[in-house]
């Protein structure tokens, strides 16, 4: 959250404290720099600290009266204090609640004011300076939230005990500027650390590295800050991986503030990719001439590698490369933004052992140490600003009342200019922008997986902008930089865009910026698409394609890594994963912090799976096929856009024989990496019959909704009232014999209210050992006056309720995790089974439609003595229309009732029955919650179909 920390008390310009003041932003703080923090002259003051927490400024403690207490209020303030861990948030540590909006400001749009009600938290702790620190060095403290760092060399008694004293403002100016997608948490989140510099020191450094015009050979050039108080010299070696040395420089310095700049050539650059990260490392030592003897030393890791645009391309090294991205915010279920680093290294091993190659750290800088990960690991990352006011939108469309359904495009138009106005395009607010760029390139500025700086997120455009632009190219030439907001990408070097369908990003790569002899300037990135909210995101095949198909569009980051439940425990019992609204925070956006890859604990969903297949950073294409081969085959070296062919060695089994054959071919790590074992999976290519005989499938009549139905989907079927349809008997007539019995029956199934339904035919066949055929034909009707009917429902097919101890299942089709038409990929034929229906469930944070199977051929439910049920997809003999032969289920013993009314997980109530769904067909689930919904050819249109089912009892 946007929470200032400065000094005590509150300082004031012309009768207005800091906090309510957007010129300024920091007082008395040291210039950016790199982040480093050396082992033996820094001092963690992470841990427990005393805390008072107070409902404005006005009511803080006076941290210089004696204990920190109020003399005019002593017994109440001394009541309050408490304790508080840090890093940490406030809010999850029992002072105020936790707020969640998306978009819309929770507090008045009146920048740079914020309420006078503004929690206030002073934080004071105690600490001694290490005896081993030298008595001359200069100290500082350094905090990583914001970040900031301040000189206290003259404040310390070295010989200790200190008093530290830290206010945090839960409001404040910066608040209008940091409304990013996700919780409003207060408090010092991150590290705080007291660092020692002696006299003598290396101040900052940037460490850049060049390659010459055939990307063979390497330049470090290394730009050492330096102050010296006597005639020094500072040296530069260079090491390899293997910690050899491959090259030392030095330069002589003479006294006072000198920037050292050496130029180093490093023949055969070991080069560092995303695929194959490799990592040199630079010692800087300095050394005062007269002792010969180093008074500082820091290390740091660099990579080679070239970033340039080439032919309208971004390129790395000479070649294009491809986004196979997500967006991640720092967020912990337990501890909000105060992530643990080894959460988040697991998080990046997660991303490269789904094909994961690119990382968006969205909204603001992630934790420092991330980029060391992503360094050593291989993510390209785009490094974005603290910077986002998306509020404003809301405070100028909603006086508008701009419906949200009309075209985005148009919507900007009426409302970006206007909310620019407010902190973007005003030049009293330039300055505070300039300084979050410096932070952030400071900070990170000598990270080899820092390709591209980002200027912010949805802010809109303005002259701030373009400020930010030209500064993050002063700094740093070597990168490129990126911002959606401007439609004319004045401050970017690529265009970017949120959430297109696929047809209007194919168009966009065909159209914009494209010069009349058909070349481009700027390559086309997808900052944010396939919105991972409940079960989703769909369409993820058709947006590689495009990418695939138009090397233009250069891929994209999926919204987002990780849903940001906070675990909460009710008074009455109850335990969950909190969204918007169960704090009772107000005004809130409800579940849309619930929208990503990963649970709230950092679990993956199918969504994740699916992206692994669809990410696969290979494609397998088979030739012939003249058997069936089980075993391991190594594959021969392959280069990056280059293919060759693999011989699969016959084992017997006949193309040419009556049944379908599969063939699945996963590909496997050969050796241990930095971020997988030997054998981790990669990829799995192909789960196909041979030939191909499987049918395109799609929905059926009422299913849960899922997140993605919401927007557009569920109030269109329910319009039609497709969740209410009831039956009207129109014909029924009983035939058969001593064996056999067959039930004809005609009826008419229809929603109150309305003049249309499917009319529909259906024939029952029983014999004596119990098998049931089902045999259906629906045609749709509607009123003789006017069309009535719906374009599209959710699914067509069969609800059966069984008894509760049918609890085993068996299938043969798409498994072992859910499937639905447009999210299938991850998914391989084959026999999979669950020993309890439970087990078939996703257990969605946010309760919904879940554990759909494809591709079924047989399906088997028994109860734990063997016995129970077999269904299969019928054939339709002689009856007109055709038939598919495999169908969806699902089973599970939650009702589509109880589905659609739970809240949260806890609130989900099993039925007394096991309740087996038979589809025919089921709509995709698409990514409408933020951006396209289901492609128009997955969803289940209303026209004639036919579709039959066998059941036989299993003894």
């Amino acid at each position: 959250m946007a929470s200032r920390s400065q000094g005590i008390p509150p300082q004031e310009v012309d009768g207005t404290p800091d906090y309510c003041n957007e010129s300024v932003f920091r007082r008395n703080t040291l210039p950016p720099r790199t982040y480093y923090i050396p082992k033996d002259d820094s001092l963690s003051l992470n841990g427990q600290w005393d805390f008072h927490y107070a409902s404005s400024p006005l009511a803080a403690p006076d941290p210089t009266a004696k204990n920190g207490q109020n003399p005019v209020d002593e017994h109440k303030s001394k009541d309050q204090w408490t304790t508080i861990q840090v890093p940490g948030h406030w809010q999850l540590q029992g002072h105020g609640i936790p707020h969640y909006t998306n978009v819309q400001y929770p507090i008045p749009v009146c920048p740079p004011f914020v309420p006078s009600e503004n929690p206030t938290g002073t934080y004071r702790r105690s600490f001694f300076v290490p005896g081993s620190w030298g008595s001359t060095g200069q100290l500082r403290l350094r905090f990583d939230g914001e970040p900031f760092r301040i000189g206290v060399t003259d404040y310390v008694d070295r010989a200790g005990p200190n008093e530290l004293v830290i206010r945090v403002y839960q409001w404040s100016d910066g608040s209008y500027i940091e409304d990013q997608d996700q919780w409003w948490l207060s408090g010092i989140f991150r590290d705080v650390h007291l660092l020692y510099f002696p006299q003598s020191r290396i101040e900052d450094w940037f460490l850049r590295t060049d390659l010459d015009s055939e990307y063979k050979h390497g330049t470090l050039i290394a730009e050492i800050d330096i102050k010296t108080a006597s005639q020094s010299t500072v040296k530069v070696a260079v090491f390899n991986n293997h910690g050899q040395l491959v090259v030392d420089r030095a330069q002589d310095l003479g006294v006072g503030s000198k920037k050292a700049i050496l130029n180093i050539p490093i023949n055969d650059a070991d080069k560092w990719t995303a695929e194959s990260p490799n990592l040199y490392t630079v010692i800087i030592r300095l050394t005062i001439n007269t002792c010969a003897l180093a008074t500082h030393t820091v290390e740091q890791r660099v990579g080679f590698r070239k970033v340039e645009l080439k032919n309208g391309l971004i390129c790395v090294n000479g070649q294009p490369i491809r986004f196979r991205g997500v967006n991640r915010h720092d967020h912990h279920p337990l501890f909000g933004r105060a992530v643990p680093l080894d959460f988040i290294k697991k998080d990046l091993l997660l991303m490269k052992t789904h094909n994961i190659n690119a990382l968006r750290c969205s909204h603001h800088p992630s934790h420092p140490k991330l980029l060391d990960l992503a360094d050593e690991l291989g993510l390209w990352v785009i490094d974005e600003a603290d910077l986002e006011c998306h509020g404003f939108y809301d405070a100028i469309a909603r006086p508008l009342d701009i419906p949200e359904e009309v075209d985005y495009e148009e919507r900007k138009k009426l409302t970006f200019a206007p909310a620019a106005r407010f902190t973007s395009d005003n030049p009293s607010w330039k300055a505070a922008y300039l300084d979050r760029m410096a932070q952030l390139i400071h900070r990170d500025k000598n990270h080899a997986s820092v390709i591209i700086w980002s200027l912010g997120n949805e802010a809109f455009y303005g002259q701030n902008h373009k400020a930010m632009y030209e500064l993050a190219k002063d700094i740093d030439p070597t990168r490129l930089v990126h911002y959606e907001g401007d439609p004319q990408v004045e401050p970017a070097d690529m265009y970017s865009y949120m959430y297109p369908s696929v047809e209007r990003l194919i168009s966009l790569a065909q159209t914009e910026g494209v010069r009349s002899d058909g070349t481009f300037e700027k390559p086309i990135v997808l900052c944010e698409y396939a919105h991972a909210m409940g079960n989703g995101p769909g369409w993820l095949e058709d947006y590689e394609k495009a990418f695939c198909d138009h090397p233009r569009l250069q891929g994209g980051f999926i919204w987002e890594w990780a849903n940001h439940g906070l675990w909460k425990e009710d008074p009455d019992g109850k335990s969950y994963y909190a969204f918007g609204d169960d704090f009772g925070d107000v005004p809130n956006d409800g579940t849309f912090v619930m929208d990503g890859l990963l649970y709230s604990t950092h679990k993956p969903t199918p969504g994740l799976l699916e992206l692994q297949k669809v990410y696969q950073p290979m494609k397998a294409e088979l030739i012939d096929w003249d058997g069936a081969n089980t075993g391991v085959l190594e594959l021969p070296c392959i280069a990056p856009r280059s293919s060759k062919i693999v011989i699969l060695t016959p084992s017997g089994l006949s193309l040419f024989n009556s049944h379908d054959m599969w063939l699945t071919v996963s590909f496997r790590l050969k050796c241990t990496t930095a971020w997988a074992e030997q054998g981790q999976e990669l990829v799995v290519l192909a789960s196909e019959p041979n030939p191909a005989t499987t049918a395109a499938i799609i929905p059926s009549f009422w299913r849960p909704p899922t997140d993605n139905d919401n927007p557009i989907s569920l109030p269109y079927w329910k319009r039609f009232g497709v969740h209410a349809m009831t039956s009207q008997l129109r014909f029924f007539d009983i035939d058969g014999d001593a064996d056999t019995v067959i039930i004809t029956t005609k009826t008419f199934h229809s929603p109150p209210i309305l003049s249309w339904g499917y009319l529909t035919h259906t024939v029952y066949e029983t014999n004596t050992a119990g098998l049931i055929k089902i045999r259906m034909i629906l045609e749709p009707q509607s009123s003789d006056y006017v069309n009535t009917l719906p374009a599209h429902i959710p699914r067509v097919g069969l609800d059966l309720r069984l008894p509760r101890r049918l609890d085993a299942v068996k299938w043969f089709g798409l498994g072992p995790g859910e499937s639905y038409p447009d999210k299938r990929t991850a998914q391989r034929a084959g026999i999979w089974s669950v020993d309890h229906v439970a087990d078939l469930q996703t257990p969605y944070e946010v309760p919904q439609e879940n554990g759909n199977r494809m591709g079924t051929r047989w399906l088997t439910i028994r109860e734990p003595q063997g016995a129970g049920l077999r269904a299969i997809a019928g054939q339709m003999e002689d009856w007109s229309g055709n038939c598919e032969r495999d169908f969806s289920f699902v089973a599970t013993r939650h009702s589509t009732k109880t589905l659609e009314e739970a809240k949260h997980p806890c609130d989900l109530v099993e039925d007394d029955a096991t309740l087996l769904r038979l589809d025919a067909t089921v709509a995709g689930v698409g990514t409408a919650a933020c951006g396209p919904g289901v492609r128009e050819d997955l969803l289940v249109k209303v026209e004639r179909m036919t579709f039959s089912f066998d059941l036989e009892p299993l003894i």
